[in-house]
């Protein structure tokens, strides 16, 4: 009578921890689906955005890719979510195992492209944005275009000020009222577009950063709860 009852109580315990598993890990999957939704939105938005933060991202090489990485991240993250969620609904082991490595292969390719990024940020200085101003500028018809649009967007002239660009000769576009050679000092648009952008940006880029550390977070937990999903369907 004693052992059955232990018996009854341990396999009580048994089923009670893998339903605790089963919805956390249903959880952290749903979250994961949802944050791929978020970074899937973003990207569009920012592709179609026409207030100014895609020609930023076109000038930069390092921005470029960056957004088609986080386009194509967000889709992966949200097909993993219901991968997850449908092997730990049906409690299914292949699901599960194609599930932890997939996210696993993501997590360390995530901290690679982190290094990478890390490593680079000097593409986001001013200094190098200039550099790329002065070398660029007028000779290839993409970067002038896109910076002809945000300067004509923001109402500002070079990277740090007007005298950037080759030779010290502005673009048109950074005094719209008169023609190049009849633009006085004063009448030109006084402001350095770094400053104006990345002022005006800076929060995406904090939320992003925020949003990088979710998803890491989330990756985490995910993995060993598939684990441990999958070590207690044995």
């Amino acid at each position: 009578m004693g052992q059955g009852e232990a018996s009854a109580r341990g396999t009580t315990m048994t089923g009670d921890c893998l339903n605790c598993i089963k919805y956390l890990m249903l959880l952290f999957n749903s979250i994961m689906a949802v944050v791929g939704v978020l970074f899937l939105a973003a990207s569009v938005w920012v592709l179609l955005d026409t207030s100014g933060l895609k020609h930023v991202i076109m000038i930069n090489p390092l921005l470029n890719p960056t957004i088609y990485g986080f386009l194509i991240l967000g889709g992966v993250l949200f097909l993993l979510g219901i991968v997850g969620c449908t092997g730990a609904a049906r409690e299914n082991k292949f699901l599960l195992m194609v599930s932890f490595s997939i996210v696993l292969l993501i997590f360390v390719l995530e901290l690679i492209c982190a290094i990478l990024l890390y490593k680079n940020l000097g593409k986001l200085y001013k200094d190098y944005f200039a550099k790329e101003l002065k070398e660029n500028y007028g000779e290839n018809l993409l970067f002038s275009n896109e910076w002809d649009d945000i300067m004509r967007d923001f109402k500002c002239c070079g990277v740090t000020q007007y005298k950037d660009f080759k030779e010290e000769v502005w673009p048109p576009v950074c005094c719209p009222n008169k023609i190049n050679k009849n633009c006085t000092d004063e009448e030109i648009f006084q402001k350095g577009c770094y400053d104006v952008l990345f002022h005006r940006y800076d929060k995406y880029i904090y939320s992003i950063a925020g949003f990088s550390v979710i998803i890491l977070c989330t990756e985490i937990f995910a993995m060993f709860l598939s684990l441990m999903l999958y070590q207690s369907l044995q």
